[in-house]
């Protein structure tokens, strides 16, 4: 019976290939895009899950509490926290830490500059790896020792049997390579390919049982990793955090009223609870759920396709049921034959979407910066899943149209007559009122997202961008001088980071005694008149003209002669308005590197992020201090752009810093920040035109079903004087009311949904009415269109040859 079952299957689908193509590719389309979605959640939810001993690895994560300003939480921790813990906990404990530095790498003629972060020489006891080549239990002891992963011993030795070789770090220092690992997987919270024996002479980080390092600040650009030992429960160490918390709130209380709450997360949960370290984004469970929703979406408007044609091809096979159930074939038999049937074609649809998914898998993990990957032996399990939810999809859809079929009657067959009707017109309808319903939220969801971006990148930013190139330096040399004079460079000006991130933060007393924690920022005159700013809002910018305006080259964290606020800080201190800040006095508190300094407010300037664009804008001052310099921001006159740049490069290796120039532009730097929010639009935007396309897919099978059922009808039509634009007009309206009324469910869910995502941005773009119109219009102008060809040829065909029909 079932051999019977599946040639009626395959049979039935040969006889209708225009029908079981449109099914099996809207299917496949859709089982493809929900596979690729599965194994980006899949990587996201096995973060960090490859470490062995994972279970009793932790990060120890410091936070920042400042009073009037949301809490901060980190994946790192001050440098010198893993040898206060080690000063509180069991000896048996291992603790080891990596930080992260940007230093330039050079062997021969190849020089790069690397992220190269510096661990403690238990590191590997900790984290444990695979060893390509060396000892990883002793590699780190030696103080000039390197760790390479394979790409980048690769990079600078063409092969990974580098042992024993060296390499300079900062054309200074010689290292010597003293073991090999493979790359580091694409999911976990690393993204290091130079390991580093911690030197105190350029990492600020000691041995583990040296002495406390005292840290100037609190960095949190430190990450601690704690491994138990097995049977001992996390809490042992958990209830020494408090305890080092307040150290740390007790030194810097001297300066600030901070908070600095401390917790140990799991590695495994690093990535989904903590925020980005790094170039690795941090996880987003809310986002997870939402491209989950989105396959399971995407399935269900392949699978409303089925149903659709389907039912609505179901008289087609009246003749074939009523002979099986004259011949005793009973409704429950004729259920599982259909079900069977569709399950079938679920599988068929399936292995057709394994074969797009080895296609895109490469465009996929270049879109997703990912490396995932589908092993049909090693993921057997996760294949088995897949294939039993194709065939639970092709089960469930199949129920609705088995009834349908199942439900003919014999006698009215063959007596001829009107052939029974594939189920309610209605169900059909409601169906294809849902599937536009999901496309017009998917076309809102995306064209949200990218306003959003878009917003934020400009009016967000509320700096001029254009033209504007940033190079780090501690502009401490000739270079800047030089540069100023080059064709093509209208301006520069340096700054401690900003507008790309601020250099430090600290207490400021206000005029009244009020105590507020501020980003610290020096920048250079001519700073903001270089990003646009044409004047402030009160007082006035610091001038090259005056010599009180340029503080000297001190880095000693004071705030040398006048400040100027932004206009947060000037509210947040108490000032009634930015004129009332001018003149005013405010003072450094004293602290371990000095002795309180009062500094005059000579101007208010509108507000404008510095360092992070997703949050609040913070209160800032600005003073003149050259010590803390690391950036040049350079306006180009945007003629000969690449001459201009080929001069700056060649300027760079005349008289600046001895390594290769960091350079990028403002645009670049705002693309790399919203480079998830982006990616999330072009998911968004991608899922939409897969949903097009399935929709499509059915639109079109439907249209070309319902011009062939009217042919008849449209014959009576025309011969009763109905012209063609008449008949286009009636097949077209047929169409359009589900999309009219796919707004009723699209519209509020769209905009729920939405204004729920657009929360996560302190600033951002309203969903205006003219949104939901332009997507509604747009899936009613896509659905037209799929159906005016076969509305078009229908209109055209001659009446006497529709009368004759059937």
């Amino acid at each position: 019976m079932l051999r019977h079952y599946i040639i009626a299957a395959l049979r039935n689908l040969s006889r209708n290939k225009l029908y079981s193509s449109i099914n099996v590719v809207g299917l496949a389309v859709g089982f493809a895009a929900a596979i690729l979605i599965a194994l980006f959640v899949r990587d996201e939810l096995t973060f960090d899950r490859q470490w062995p001993d994972g279970e009793r690895i932790y990060l120890l994560a410091a936070g920042l509490k400042v009073p009037g300003r949301e809490p901060m939480e980190s994946q790192g921790a001050n440098p010198d926290a893993a040898v206060r813990l080690r000063a509180r906990v069991p000896k048996n404990i291992l603790i080891a830490r990596l930080m992260p530095e940007e230093h330039t790498v050079r062997r021969a003629e190849i020089e790069a500059n690397e992220t190269v972060s510096f661990a403690d020489p238990q590191f590997f006891s900790v984290l444990r790896m695979r060893a390509l080549a060396g000892d990883l239990e002793t590699a780190l002891q030696r103080p000039d020792a390197l760790v390479l992963t394979a790409s980048a011993a690769r990079k600078y030795f063409s092969h990974i049997e580098v042992v024993g070789e060296t390499l300079e770090l900062d054309r200074q220092h010689s290292m010597r390579v003293a073991a090999v690992v493979p790359d580091l997987p694409s999911n976990i919270h690393l993204s290091a390919t130079i390991f580093a024996a911690a030197l105190a002479s350029f990492s600020q980080m000691t041995a583990a049982d040296a002495a406390p390092w005292p840290p100037r600040g609190l960095s949190f650009n430190t990450l601690t990793y704690v491994k138990l030992p097995p049977g001992m429960a996390v809490e042992r160490i958990a209830r020494e955090l408090p305890a080092l918390s307040a150290e740390y709130e007790a030194a810097a209380s001297k300066t600030a009223d901070f908070g600095v709450p401390m917790k140990l997360v799991s590695i495994a949960d690093v990535h989904m609870t903590l925020p980005q370290f790094g170039p690795l984004p941090a996880g987003n469970a809310t986002v997870l759920y939402i491209v989950s929703m989105i396959a399971l979406l995407i399935v269900a408007i392949a699978a409303i396709n089925f149903v659709t044609l389907m039912t609505a091809r179901a008289a087609r096979r009246a003749t074939e049921i009523a002979i099986r159930k004259t011949v005793g074939a009973e409704q429950r038999d004729l259920m599982i034959q259909f079900i069977g049937e569709s399950i079938l074609y679920a599988l068929l649809a399936l292995v057709v979407g394994f074969a797009l998914v080895e296609l895109t898998l490469p465009a996929f993990n270049n879109f997703t910066q990912r490396a995932v990957h589908l092993s049909y032996v090693h993921d057997f399990e996760f294949v088995s899943a897949l294939a039993g939810l194709a065939a639970v999809t092709g089960a469930l859809a199949g129920i609705y149209p088995s009834l349908v079929l199942s439900r003919f009657r014999p006698a009215q067959v063959f007596k001829g007559g009107p052939m029974p009707t594939g189920g309610s017109a209605a169900t059909r309808q409601g169906l294809v009122i849902a599937q536009f319903a999901v496309l017009i939220t998917l076309i809102v969801a995306a064209s949200v997202v990218y306003r959003q971006v878009n917003f934020a990148m400009n009016e967000g930013w509320r700096l001029e961008k254009d033209q504007v190139l940033a190079i780090r330096t501690s502009c401490g040399d000739a270079f800047v001088g030089e540069l100023r004079k080059l064709p093509g460079v209208r301006a520069a000006a340096c700054s401690g980071g900003a507008p790309y991130g601020a250099t430090g933060s600290g207490g400021v007393l206000g005029p009244d005694g009020t105590q507020l924690s501020m980003a610290e920022v020096p920048i250079e005159p001519g700073f903001f008149e270089l990003y646009g700013l044409r004047k402030p809002l009160a007082g006035r910018f610091f001038s090259a003209d005056r010599p009180s305006d340029v503080g000297p080259r001190g880095g000693d964290g004071r705030f040398i002669g006048p400040v100027i606020l932004n206009e947060t800080a000037a509210r947040m201190l108490g000032f009634t308005s930015p004129q009332a800040a001018i003149a005013q006095i405010i003072r450094h508190p004293p602290g371990r590197y000095n002795k309180g300094v009062s500094s005059e407010v000579i101007g208010v300037v509108d507000d404008f992020p510095v360092g992070t664009v997703h949050g609040p804008i913070e209160p800032v001052v600005f003073f003149t201090d050259a010590g803390f310099f690391n950036i040049v921001s350079v306006k180009l006159d945007g003629r000969q752009l690449p001459e201009t740049l080929v001069k700056i490069d060649g300027l760079w290796k005349q008289v600046g810093e001895p390594r290769p120039i960091i350079r990028f532009f403002a645009d670049e730097f705002l693309g790399d920040v919203y480079r998830e929010d982006l990616r999330q639009g072009q998911m968004a935007a991608l899922s939409a035109g897969i949903a097009i396309f399935i929709a499509c897919l059915g639109l079109f099978g439907l249209a070309a079903f319902t011009a062939e059922r009217r042919t008849k009808e449209i014959g009576v039509r025309k011969a009763l004087g109905a012209s063609r634009i008449d008949i286009v007009r009636m097949l077209l309206w047929q169409f359009t009311q589900p999309v009219l009324w796919a707004n009723l469910i699209a519209w509020p869910v769209a905009w729920y949904a939405m204004n729920r995502w657009l929360e996560r941005f302190v600033y951002r773009t309203e969903i205006g009415l003219w949104m939901l119109l332009a997507a509604s219009a747009l899936a009613l102008i896509i659905a037209l269109a799929t159906v005016a060809t076969h509305a078009i040829v229908v209109a055209r065909a001659r009446p006497v040859t529709a009368l004759r029909y059937e």
